[in-house]
């Protein structure tokens, strides 16, 4: 019998050693066979496309990452296109801008590999063949990188899915950077206090009054964005108010939320579906429109109306 046990006890140990060495054979496999992609993150930018100056630059700082040290990296290519969005058919995709060697990276903040590229307004124009005439404020200026490796691998906007770009936030490797044409005002300008007076701003008839007034204090968040609070409902609401000065236009982003809903349907704000844009003087900030549809999706039964905010420095 204890013979018997000691053979037994023999051939389960066998079985064990040979399972975990089976087991880490896979393991090792599966490491062995996967491979690893690379990220070029936008760790920052600056500047913008001013149709006035063609000197004025955008920056963009990228930290390269890959899974062998960041060891891989060969040079990064730079592609621009533009979209031209007034109609006269001058967009182009993907002319060569320039190239950014692996020598030109240095250590980052966190010991990666980072760089800096620069492109100028005029440099996008000579790109593209263009001339300042045929650029419009709104048309859109676009920057492709394809990162190459040493292995002979590249990646680009076109590769861009859960395995080469991770989730978002610090680890999103968009390799794309899209720039509006913009006419760049004077420091301070469009901000302040101003009054905010609107035309029948209300819903259901007109039941809360046809008219609102107010003071908005109105700041800068970027080179041409703009914002204010308020409660121009007249619910009680103070809501926070986007608009962008795009070249004597005030141009409304999409979905901005007032704060109320019906049946869990929101009721926001957005650009008039009629194409009708807010106007202002690039030499004179004292007073300037914004133009609205309000309820854009139709909320509680009722349809989206035209509305123009008039705002007039204090």
């Amino acid at each position: 019998m204890k013979t018997i046990f000691k053979k037994l006890s023999v051939v389960f140990l066998a079985l064990v050693v040979f399972a975990c060495e089976t087991e880490n054979t896979v393991i090792d496999d599966v490491f062995e066979t996967v491979e690893n992609g690379a990220i070029l993150r936008q760790v920052s930018t600056s500047g913008a496309i001013d149709l006035f100056n063609t000197a004025s630059t955008v920056s963009v700082t990228l930290e390269y990452q890959d899974a062998e040290g960041s060891t891989l990296l060969s040079n990064v290519n730079v592609f621009l296109s533009f979209v031209d969005k007034n109609g006269t058919d001058d967009s182009f995709s993907n002319v060569a801008l320039g190239t950014i060697e692996a020598s030109e990276f240095s250590p980052s903040l966190y010991n990666l590999p980072e760089a800096t590229f620069t492109y100028s307004f005029a440099q996008a124009l000579a790109a593209g063949g263009l001339s300042v005439d045929q650029v419009n404020g709104g048309d859109q200026f676009v920057l492709n990188f394809v990162l190459n490796l040493s292995d002979g691998r590249s990646f680009s906007s076109s590769d861009v899915n859960g395995n080469v770009s991770a989730v978002g936030g610090y680890y999103s490797s968009p390799y794309r950077l899209a720039n509006n044409v913009v006419c760049l005002p004077p420091d301070g300008f469009a901000t302040g206090t101003y009054s905010f007076i609107t035309d029948a701003p209300q819903m259901f008839g007109g039941a809360y009054g046809d008219t609102f007034s107010t003071e908005v204090t109105i700041v800068a968040t970027g080179p041409t964005t703009r914002q204010f609070i308020t409660d121009y409902l007249g619910f009680g609401l103070e809501r926070t108010f986007d608009f962008d000065l795009v070249c004597g236009e005030v141009l409304v982003p999409p979905g901005q939320g007032s704060g109320l809903a019906c049946g869990g349907n929101p009721l926001e704000w957005g650009p008039a579906s009629d194409g009708t844009k807010g106007a202002f003087d690039a030499t004179d900030d004292s007073s300037f429109t914004i133009v609205i549809d309000n309820n854009t999706n139709d909320a509680c039964g009722a349809t989206a109306t035209l509305h123009n905010f008039v705002l007039t420095k204090l």
